[in-house]
């Protein structure tokens, strides 16, 4: 036939060939996506393992190649089955990127399962699109808990996404603190004309300290709302604030306190149903009050803007957080409240419909089924 009958010596060797490219594969899929090294460092790493160097250029192919799979791949999740899942967390983070100015969306579970993350250069276009391809399927949450940006609940109209929109219980208590660190700092001093400056000044500072004292019982109480235990009558306590700050018999009547009873009476009205909602469901039901799960998967990312900013092009950046994301997922915790689950197992992701068991089998880098002494020979 004209062509050579390879020696079972051969064909052992171009196993052992193949096998080892698969590992180094595996190798800096790991470096890239799980411990954020750069080219160069990784470069270091498999020449140190298997002392054998690879080409820059090969690190970066091969780092564009697992990206795009794991895109695909996360893509993928709402369409399997899984455990049921109420909350659809959602915030942004901004990775540093050089002069380049966009930040990134990142959307997760209560189970803590990373659903979606995307590259948001204009947010009017990006957000909604993203929500759209983030549910649907198995996937159908029914709450979407945020901080307190205002134009998520217009970006969740423009999807068209019937979620029920609730905010961060942990925002909720910082803007109830600011509402009265901001009636403290605009406290109007009145002194004679002709007062040099410096007792002006302490003036001011004793006013505000008197005002403080005033307000920090009204403040605990309101603090105390938010408490385990006063779940039913938060709304109520907080309420219960708002007269007490309009009492003159408690607190002096400054133009800062008029307003801020009127600014908490506002927020109590914008945000009660919401709170209300949000603290049955975790007292019943046991879900999350706080976007904090949320604000841990953003610093994972983070780090990896150092990586992100040498990619050229937006869709290769996308690219990159999505893998960080899918190692995120299949990652076994050894400790926390969640150890020895990884976020897959939390969500009860169905693996035969996802189509990998792991991380490297998602992206099409399957452990070698050939032994290490064979590899090494």
């Amino acid at each position: 036939c004209g062509y050579e009958i390879p020696s079972a010596e051969r064909q052992r060797q171009a196993a052992g060939r193949q096998a080892w490219w698969q590992q180094v594969q595996r190798l800096i899929g790991l470096s890239r996506f799980k411990l954020g090294l750069s080219v160069r460092k990784t470069q270091l790493l498999v020449g140190f393992v298997y002392a054998r160097q690879v080409s820059l250029g090969f690190i970066v192919q091969q780092t564009h190649q697992v990206g795009a799979k794991a895109a695909t791949a996360l893509a993928r999740l709402r369409d399997c089955r899984q455990a049921a899942a109420r909350f659809l967390l959602y915030d942004e983070t901004f990775p540093k990127l050089g002069r380049r100015a966009y930040s990134l969306g990142v959307a997760i579970c209560e189970h803590g399962l990373i659903r979606s993350v995307r590259c948001l250069r204009r947010k009017a276009r990006d957000i909604p699109a993203q929500l759209r391809a983030t549910v649907g399927g198995h996937f159908q949450p029914q709450y979407f808990l945020t901080d307190l940006e205002v134009t998520y609940g217009k970006y969740l109209a423009q999807a068209g996404v019937q979620l029920h929109h609730l905010r961060d219980l942990v925002h909720l208590i910082r803007q109830v603190i600011r509402l009265f660190d901001d009636a403290v700092r605009d406290v109007p001093l009145d002194v004679p004309k002709g007062l040099p400056i410096a007792q002006r000044k302490q003036q001011l500072q004793l006013k505000r300290r008197l005002l403080r004292q005033q307000l920090e019982p009204i403040l605990a109480l309101a603090l105390k709302a938010f408490q385990p235990g006063y779940e039913s009558v938060c709304v109520l306590m907080l309420e219960g604030g708002v007269a007490q700050l309009r009492d003159p018999h408690l607190v002096i009547q400054t133009p800062s306190v008029q307003t801020l009873a009127n600014r908490l009476q506002r927020f109590i009205t914008k945000h009660g149903d919401s709170i209300n909602t949000l603290l049955q469901l975790a007292l019943s039901e046991g879900t999350p009050k706080t976007t904090n799960g949320l604000e841990s998967k953003n610093s994972i990312f983070k780090p990896f803007s150092r990586l992100a900013k040498f990619f050229p092009h937006l869709t290769t950046c996308e690219e990159l957080f999505a893998g960080v994301a899918l190692m995120e997922n299949f990652d076994v915790k050894t400790r926390g409240p969640h150890q020895g689950t990884s976020a897959m197992q939390r969500a009860g992701i169905n693996l035969t419909d996802f189509g990998a068991a792991d991380f490297f089998a998602a992206v099409g880098l399957a452990k070698p089924q050939i032994s290490f002494a064979v590899l090494t020979v």
